[in-house]
């Protein structure tokens, strides 16, 4: 290395990052040269003979040069790309692929009523039985507006506010006029009612009432409108294809 060369180096964490941040800032400064290293961020001279005094003012002006360049330039570019490859690696994970699928269509009427409501609206319900015990499942919903033909016009679609529950059975409770209650296992929106179209929901081994094991689970839904709508439920598993059901009666035998 001449004399007169200054080096800057970053950690072997970050020597590609380095070499760009150098190109980047060598354009400002071209008498700036990046090598990589073990260090954190240094700054040397190599030995060399004396430089003649001519020289020696030069030097002194490179050295106030460089004071002035901001290390928090360095430090802020390399967050940013720190920040960039971890999301990089987060950003690998694959979604969950199910095996099999159930597809139920229909519309709101008195069958599917429940006496349960959401936002004071009126919610129905469909049915489904797991046969085995799943890790994860996944529930889908859409909905269009009645008497549309083109289910691909979207300005037709209505959103739709569901929530999943498990049936608890407790007939041994005697408990009058009631056999079955419902335990939420999760809903599709938030807390300001922003709806998604799916919902995956996984087994919580720690309490027997969100285990999916093999039992009837409920979909209760509502468009939270007074409007006539076509649904479209889609309940996808792995251990065994779940079985959805529009009549209660038939999904508890």
């Amino acid at each position: 290395m001449s004399c007169g060369t200054v080096r800057v180096t970053l950690s072997d964490t970050l020597t590609s990052w380095s070499i760009r941040i150098g190109a980047l800032l060598s354009k400002y400064h071209k008498w700036l040269t990046v090598f990589t290293g073990p260090c954190i961020l240094s700054y040397e001279r190599p030995p060399c003979f004396a430089a003649p005094k001519s020289r020696q003012a030069d030097t002194l002006e490179t050295r106030s040069r460089i004071t002035e360049i901001p290390q928090t330039l360095i430090l802020a570019l390399t967050i940013v790309l720190a920040a960039g490859w971890l999301a990089g690696c987060a950003s690998t994970g694959k979604a969950r692929i199910y095996r099999f699928t159930d597809t139920y269509t229909g519309g709101p009427n008195k069958q599917t009523e429940t006496a349960d409501r959401i936002e004071r609206e009126a919610t129905y319900a469909v049915y489904f039985k797991l046969l085995r015990t799943e890790e994860c499942i996944r529930v889908s919903m859409s909905a269009q507006k009645a008497g549309q033909e083109n289910i691909f016009l979207q300005e037709k679609a209505l959103p739709m506010f569901f929530i999943v529950e498990k049936a608890i059975d407790i007939r041994k409770l005697a408990v009058p006029g009631q056999q079955f209650m419902f335990s939420e296992l999760g809903r599709n929106y938030d807390i300001n009612f922003k709806p998604k179209q799916d919902v995956e929901i996984c087994s919580d081994e720690a309490y027997p009432i969100k285990r999916l094991d093999a039992a009837v689970y409920r979909i209760r839904f509502s468009a939270l409108s007074g409007e006539d709508f076509e649904l479209f439920t889609s309940v996808f598993s792995n251990a065994s294809q779940a079985v959805i059901y529009a009549d209660p009666e038939q999904a508890f035998k």
